[in-house]
């Protein structure tokens, strides 16, 4: 497979070998001893960014990183340009899903366990309140068995062969749910070892259970204070932050935020796929139909709506679902911080949103991206697509 890559780049999280921003795509590089390879004989499973870092996943479970490491996120304080195999657990770990948060990596292991690294200022982690940092994959105790991972911008959440969801971290907008007496006590106690100087409003720092096994879970995705989660039957259920209409069901002046999950209303047919930006939301249907909610102001929402036809509004927000401008089937979606990623069914790779680092690609004038805009220079037959805070990654196979 090829990777390549494009957008925001200055910690190197691109893995092309440079600190430079590319508003075109980009082979991505990885080490072989003391060269650089371009990425091609990868078979690669996901690609993930956090706010300066990135990630691979293959499909044998290998796990490569590129990117600022300051905070450990990729595992010691080494920082890199280009993709590198990282070895863990005396090398005897194989890994079924990664996730990057803004300083942090949460990985989970073959055998359905929880590994954490970098930096928690907010729970992170989900290693307790004693542990703020840590350079190496360490065990989070208190959820097994568990097959996928997503990270928000202040919260982590996973989800259990089981059907149920469990979340950590920051919590202060009902990404998390409701919290009963007993945990609030907990974290209550544990207020007084609070990392010194930041306000992280009492977080979860352990596993708790968001959500039961009924109705069972089929996929989950978090965003900045957002929590959704997308039901075995196709429904979208969200909970969390509303400030910009991005619980898809109710206007901000109305509800700024819910800590119960419900049902996202007006979508034609069945979701099958999610994915969430810091405050807006992108699903794909069963018709091969996109369809979005939330922030609109860099044309997150993809729609014909221009900035100046949203100058008349309180707010550049779609608090019901939308449907987005894409001509032809979607096939993949892929949600950064503010823009998106997404397939073609016949192959070409369009992408719409904040376009500041060229991370929507299409030349280097930086303009926000309304309508869907095929990324030129990506050649071959997509395959998926990944994206972090202003980076695009997508991998191809040849025709």
């Amino acid at each position: 497979m090829n990777l390549l890559a494009f957008g925001s780049n200055a910690k190197g999280q691109l893995g092309i070998g440079s600190e430079q921003d590319s508003a075109t795509p980009v082979q991505c590089l990885h080490v072989s001893g003391s060269h650089s390879v371009p990425i091609s004989s990868l078979d690669i499973k996901k690609v993930t960014g956090g706010g300066n870092h990135s990630a691979i996943l293959t499909s044998i479970g290998d796990l490569w990183m590129s990117g600022d490491s300051s905070c450990h996120q990729c595992g010691g304080d080494i920082s890199n340009t280009r993709f590198t195999l990282k070895s863990f657990l005396n090398g005897a770990a194989r890994w079924m899903d990664v996730a990057c948060g803004w300083t942090s990596t949460i990985l989970v292991s073959h055998a359905g366990d929880v590994y954490a690294m970098g930096r928690s200022v907010h729970g992170e982690l989900g290693l307790g309140p004693e542990t703020f940092s840590t350079d190496t994959p360490t065990l989070v105790r208190g959820v097994d068995c568990v097959v996928r991972v997503a990270c928000g911008l202040r919260h982590v959440v996973v989800l259990r062969e089981d059907g149920s969801v469990w979340g950590w971290g920051s919590g202060r907008h009902g990404e998390l749910g409701g919290i009963d007496e007993k945990d609030r006590r907990q974290y209550a106690e544990s207020a007084s070892l609070k990392q010194p100087g930041k306000r992280n409003h009492h977080p979860v720092w352990r596993p708790i259970c968001i959500h039961p096994a009924t109705p069972p879970i089929a996929s989950i995705a978090c965003g900045e204070g957002l929590t959704v989660l997308l039901t075995v039957t196709g429904n979208c259920l969200t909970m969390g932050q509303n400030k910009h209409g991005q619980l898809g069901r109710a206007h901000p002046d109305t509800c700024m935020s819910s800590a119960v999950l419900d049902r996202v209303p007006g979508l034609p047919s069945r979701v099958c796929e999610v994915s969430v930006g810091w405050h807006h939301v992108v699903v794909m249907l069963d018709t091969g139909e996109a369809w979005a909610w939330g922030r609109g102001d860099h044309g997150q929402l993809g729609t014909r709506r221009t900035a100046e036809e949203w100058a008349g509004d309180h707010v550049a927000i779609a608090f019901r679902p939308v449907k987005v401008a894409v001509e032809g089937r979607v096939a993949w979606v892929a949600c950064g911080s503010e823009h998106v990623i997404a397939g073609v069914e016949k192959g070409a790779v369009v992408a719409w949103g904040w376009n500041e680092h060229g991370n929507c690609g299409g030349g280097a004038d930086g303009a926000d991206v309304w309508v869907p805009r095929v990324v030129e220079g990506v050649s071959g037959v997509m395959v998926g697509a990944g994206a972090g805070c202003g980076s695009s990654w997508v991998w191809t196979t040849r025709e």
